[in-house]
């Protein structure tokens, strides 16, 4: 006698259906995990690479800035902060979209640095510190010639460093250098070179920028206290232009490009702060006039580390010194003394 299996009026259970919603949320978490998992590992490859690259030129004035020693200065020990991230920050008098470089570069058109700003990451108490270098410093300069063949090494205006090279790589590679030497060697994580040019665009990504006019600008029919919020070309004449037949109007301008810059990082900060990636697209809008040799994932590192930082209130200085006439032209003399005042206090800590 054979058995049969005893089945249910349907040939086969019905199987539990899922619900489709959380088949689509399921995928987001994944994909939101993914991004987080990439950004993270973006953020750690961009801190590390920023650290292992600073790059500094040979101390100049003995041991007194030794990273690796401390310095007994005025009744205190002050130690060197290793943690701190410094940033060269270019301004090229230049409209020009970025050179070709070949055989028929001529190395002495890199152009000129305008504007010149150490940025100053300080990690223990989320402070930026931005130090404004003015363009007519006497400092050591690579000189080479038309072809790129050293010629000497010799005491110049800091922004002529810039347009001995190739207005690319080099020419950065060789202003770092001498900014750090006059620094007394101190390291430089990275730089920044933006074509003037740029300003208006980055100005009216912004939707403007607001400043208060430090001084009467006639050239753009406003008075010293005016608050008012540039447009790109305003913004370009306000941190570009300088009357020359005026003595020290290089210091003048580098007024106004404190004032500026110090408005343009808050609202940077603020957009930011919504959207971590704006710095990258700001990025990727200039370029054609722009040189850097921070990536993307250090970009993406410093952005993120930003949004903790006190960047309303950066602490601005300027180099002490004295601007002289000397012949036809302006030098810039740095007070040695204050100088080094200026550096202990902005990358050391009192130990003691």
């Amino acid at each position: 006698m054979s058995t049969k299996v005893v089945k249910n009026k349907k040939e086969k259970k019905e199987r539990k259906k899922i619900n489709p919603i959380f088949i689509i949320l399921g995928v987001l978490a994944a994909v939101i995990l993914i991004v987080v998992i990439v950004f993270i590992a973006m953020r750690e490859s961009g801190k590390h690479k920023l650290y292992s690259k600073a790059t500094s030129a040979e101390v100049t004035d003995g041991d007194f800035f030794d990273t690796e020693k401390d310095i007994e200065y005025n009744g205190h020990t002050y130690h060197y902060n290793k943690d701190i991230m410094t940033f060269l920050v270019l301004g090229i008098d230049t409209g020009n979209a970025l050179p070709t470089v070949d055989e028929n570069t001529n190395y002495h058109q890199g152009g000129q640095s305008d504007a010149i700003f150490l940025f100053v990451m300080n990690p223990h108490d989320k402070t930026i510190s931005v130090v404004a270098v003015n363009r007519n410093t006497i400092t050591d300069i690579y000189i080479c010639d038309e072809h790129n063949n050293y010629v000497k090494t010799a005491k110049a205006q800091i922004c002529v460093q810039h347009g001995y090279g190739d207005g690319l790589e080099l020419s950065c590679e060789r202003s770092r250098h001498a900014v750090s030497g006059l620094m007394y060697g101190l390291p430089i994580n990275g730089y920044v070179s933006i074509r003037m040019h740029a300003i208006a665009t980055l100005n009216d990504m912004l939707g403007g920028v607001e400043v208060t006019l430090p001084s009467d600008f006639p050239e753009l029919g406003l008075s010293a206290g005016t608050t008012v919020r540039l447009d790109g070309e305003q913004a370009y004449t306000f941190v570009k232009f300088r009357d020359v037949t005026v003595f020290n109007s290089a210091g003048a301008r580098l007024e106004n490009e404190k004032v500026y810059l110090k408005a343009f990082m808050k609202q940077v900060y603020d957009i930011t702060k919504t959207n971590i990636t704006f710095p990258v697209g700001m990025y990727q809008q200039i370029l054609d006039y722009t040189v850097t040799d921070i990536s993307i994932d250090e970009m993406m590192y410093l952005a993120s580390e930003l949004l903790g930082y006190s960047v309303l209130e950066p602490k601005i200085y300027t180099l002490p010194g004295e601007t002289q006439k000397v012949n036809a032209f302006e030098e810039f003399h740095v007070d040695e003394q204050g100088l080094k005042e200026t550096i202990l206090d902005i990358f050391y800590e009192i130990t003691d």
